[in-house]
């Protein structure tokens, strides 16, 4: 089915304008394989910025392909529970009420302030390079 049906929003007017000349199903499937190398960024940066004890949570952190569906296409930064504890990891992030050395807490939040405009370009950047390709070779 590949009309075009949703609006995909980039950011960006110039790729939302040429994303909306494309099938609905090849812009989708663009965008999903530009976001992951694109966060790749953004994961090392949080990685970075995690409170170390075991190091568990830094291995914990990666990146997930958000649910399918028709509203939403992307990437998450998350934590795995299998490696860490999804509850120290919110602890850590949001503190427990308890906390004595505020500047420990948000740290994740931090870290994405940091490098989301440096994300944003190079998500458009690779983006922009795939229309290009897919018109060429379209």
């Amino acid at each position: 089915f590949g009309g075009r049906l949703m609006k995909i929003s980039t950011g960006f007017e110039e790729l939302d304008r040429l994303l909306a000349l494309l099938p609905t199903t090849v812009a989708r499937k663009m965008v999903r394989e530009v976001a992951r190398p694109a966060m790749k960024g953004m994961k090392k940066q949080i990685q970075k910025a995690a409170p170390v004890k075991s190091g568990r949570l830094k291995k914990s952190i990666g990146l997930k392909a958000m649910k399918r569906s028709r509203k939403f296409i992307g990437v998450r930064v998350t934590t795995d529970s299998k490696n860490g504890s999804p509850v120290y990891a919110s602890f850590s992030e949001l503190g427990t009420g308890e906390a004595k050395d505020r500047k420990k807490i948000r740290w994740m939040y931090r870290a994405y302030l940091r490098k989301r405009k440096r994300t944003n370009l190079i998500f458009a950047k690779k983006l922009g390079k795939a229309i290009v390709k897919w018109a060429k070779d379209g």
